[in-house]
């Protein structure tokens, strides 16, 4: 308990003893021998005073932490940091394409971002601008990097607009970080905020996944916008099909789609980039891209409703 409420309480433990005997007995340990002399009005406020400081203390305490919400506070078994960016397409992981999609309208995904390294043009990983001036991509993206750039308003990769990261803050065991950046993008035109859900997201829902790359493994890299329909998959369905890879949490969202009869899904180097659900007001971000098996199957993304609190706790 802080100083300043632990004072607070021995007040209210002074009044409560005021309104028993208007004594402290300090060589039994209590506040006040057991006489009663006042009023029980009085003593009805006393103990409730004592009572509410004590709630508030339990409430504080109760309080979930950044790192809390559908991911455990650490996980010695996560396998997350084997996963590293490569520009070499042809590793097997979370990718920098969409597979069997469509190119995305010019304009319409207004949130979508494309992370090069300091001085490039040379897209990497996606992102997603959640204010004007922070990002929500996956960890295994930035980590080891002190400084990015971050690209927005434009289809094709590593082109728009410019901003240079100032902070870059990773979670302890999610595959997900925030970049701050040191100029906020001005909003509107093609570049706005994507909004954070408000609830969870329904097995079988319909969602979005979109990014920049390659069309199909080992092929070329697209050079413009790609996106593609998807389905949120039952978590126990998605942790069976998914063994023998990283940790599927519960603060996870695993999604996977058709499209003319063949599957939709992320690839090598779509990292970080958003998955976006539809809710009543339009589309949420529900997602950053975390990892999958070779281009087919399965794509599993890191949460953003399980990670709103940690979220919250630095973009405010």
């Amino acid at each position: 308990m802080p100083p300043a409420q632990l004072a607070a309480v021995l007040t209210a433990l002074r009044l409560l003893c005021g309104v028993w005997s208007h004594q402290w007995s300090p060589s039994t340990g209590l506040p006040c021998k057991a006489r009663s002399r006042n009023t029980p009005v009085e003593m009805q406020a006393a103990i409730l005073s004592l009572a509410l400081l004590l709630s508030v203390d339990g409430l504080r305490k109760g309080k979930q932490t950044p790192s809390e919400g559908g991911y455990p506070l650490e996980d010695s078994s996560s396998k997350r940091d084997e996963l590293k960016i490569s520009l070499d397409i042809s590793q097997d992981g979370p990718g920098q394409m969409i597979v069997n999609g469509t190119q995305a309208p010019a304009c319409y995904w207004k949130s979508q971002v494309s992370l090069t390294r300091s001085g490039s043009n040379s897209h990497f990983c996606g992102g997603t601008l959640i204010a004007s001036n922070w990002v929500v991509t996956a960890q295994h993206c930035v980590a080891g990097q002190s400084n990015i750039d971050v690209w927005a308003g434009s289809s094709s990769p590593g082109s728009g607009d410019r901003r240079s990261s100032s902070q870059i803050i990773q979670h302890s065991v999610a595959d997900f970080a925030l970049i701050q950046l040191s100029q906020g993008f001005s909003l509107g035109g093609c570049i706005e905020a994507a909004p954070l859900p408000t609830s969870a997201i329904a097995d079988g829902a319909e969602c979005w996944i979109t990014g920049w790359g390659a069309l199909y493994n080992n092929g070329p890299a697209a050079q413009t916008l790609m996106q593609a329909s998807t389905n949120v998959v039952n978590k126990a369905q998605c942790r069976q099909q998914m063994s023998g890879g990283q940790n599927v949490y519960d603060g996870d969202v695993c999604v996977f789609g058709y499209y003319n009869g063949r599957p939709t899904t992320a690839c090598n180097g779509d990292s970080g980039g958003p998955l976006w659900c539809s809710t009543g007001s339009g589309m949420t971000l529900y997602g950053a891209t975390s990892w999958g098996f070779s281009c087919n199957g399965i794509t599993v993304y890191s949460g953003t409703y399980a990670l709103r609190d940690w979220i919250n706790y630095y973009v405010r």
